[in-house]
């Protein structure tokens, strides 16, 4: 490991992370994240509520529209979810709406016991929050444009003691050329402008999660179709008290396009399409978790799904021993009709995993349910029927 600058940077913590989210949930105490980060979800949990943006869209002319995103609740002890809202007969597709966040809505965070996102464009996005029942919805303050626009692609943002923290990737001109660059800044509830904290060009993805007081984050360069390809990957460490940031592993090899990363009893993984990396914090010493043949990872509570072709999946431990395998959906289920569709990950609870499936009617409503399923007995659970909601 080598020292990059010790000099009081800031505190860090960037992503959809936290600390110590291993622990039960108290009344008092409210977890921001769950137990992974990634880019393709984005919830929030305390106790057994379950807080994510669902998505609300229509299919036309070969393509999904998003016409908006709602902040919607999921009880995992009693199956019930719905969006965030308690309104008689609301449609939910306006501001009128308490769980209407509009068509630009990201970045859903828990703090002090409100939910927050954000909200607007690279050049105009706020930050809003509303309490967890959907009501006092508030503007809490403009994000510093200059910085913004340098992640206001994929990303994810937490707040710690009044201190927004964003960690995003975005494409701008740099010498004259398009590239595409990570950044993690912070910004105080009672500052007009952040405070840059690291930068790196020509990465794709950047990603990272708090564990013992040290912020572990990632910057890894994009998948290619070229599988001999070398591919870049950095995994950094940064000391929330004293500033000091450390780069911890640097390497380039063949599919290593990593999009997720787990910091848990001290040690970090991180997994993309066809590799799983495994760093410990104690000793240093790296690890490979294969994971070829996947189309696409979902990360678990202590688990992860590797999908393949057909809808077929492996279900491994974080160190790789295999616990189930099957189907999704499962075989001749009346639960899924012949048709169209897509899944997108919300999050895990236990052995159970929650998925928006998308059936979609052409030049019609994209028909968006939320659905549980169980890994071990493959049991599939309709949760909210978006066409019984609409």
């Amino acid at each position: 490991m080598k020292s990059i600058f010790s000099f009081a940077l800031v505190f860090l913590s960037f992503l959809l992370v936290f600390t110590s989210c291993s622990k039960a949930v108290t009344d008092d105490e409210v977890c921001n994240s769950p137990f992974f980060v990634n880019h393709h979800s984005d919830y929030v949990e305390s106790g057994n509520i379950m807080y994510f943006v669902q998505q609300r869209g229509h299919y036309s002319d070969g393509a999904t529209y998003i016409d908006a995103y709602l902040i919607s609740s999921l009880d995992t002890a009693t199956g019930e979810c719905m969006p965030l809202c308690g309104k008689p007969e609301c449609l939910h597709n306006d501001m009128e709406c308490n769980a209407y966040i509009g068509t630009s809505g990201i970045w859903l965070m828990l703090y002090n016991g409100r939910l927050y996102w954000l909200e607007g464009n690279y050049n105009n996005t706020t930050l809003y929050s509303m309490n967890i029942d959907g009501t006092g919805r508030k503007k809490e303050m403009p994000v510093d444009p200059e910085l913004f626009k340098l992640a206001y692609g994929m990303g994810t943002a937490e707040i710690i003691d009044n201190v927004l923290y964003i960690c995003g990737t975005a494409e701008n001109v740099k010498n004259g050329e398009i590239i595409r660059s990570a950044v993690v800044f912070k910004q105080s509830f009672d500052e007009s402008k952040g405070e840059l904290i690291y930068r790196i060009d020509d990465c794709v993805e950047a990603f990272g999660r708090i564990m013992d007081g040290k912020l572990y984050f990632a910057a890894s360069e994009e998948y290619s179709d070229d599988e001999d390809k070398p591919l870049s990957t950095m995994l950094f460490s940064y000391d929330i008290k004293s500033g000091e940031l450390l780069e911890l592993y640097s390497n380039a090899e063949p599919n290593a396009a990593y999009q997720y990363i787990i910091a848990a009893d001290g040690m970090v993984y991180l997994f993309g399409f066809d590799r799983g990396l495994v760093y410990s914090c104690a000793d240093g010493r790296v690890s490979v978790l294969n994971t070829v043949g996947q189309t696409s990872t979902n990360v678990g509570d202590g688990y992860y799904m590797c999908w393949e072709t057909g809808g077929k999946y492996t279900v491994r431990d974080m160190q790789g021993n295999m616990l189930y395998s099957g189907v999704f959906p499962p075989e001749n289920d009346p639960s899924f009709p012949d048709a169209l569709w897509g899944r997108s990950y919300i999050g895990s609870s236990g052995k159970k995993m929650y998925y928006q499936i998308d059936f979609i009617r052409q030049d019609g409503p994209a028909i968006r349910d939320i659905v549980e399923f169980d890994i071990e007995t493959h049991d599939v659970r309709i949760l909210f029927n978006s066409q019984e909601n609409h």
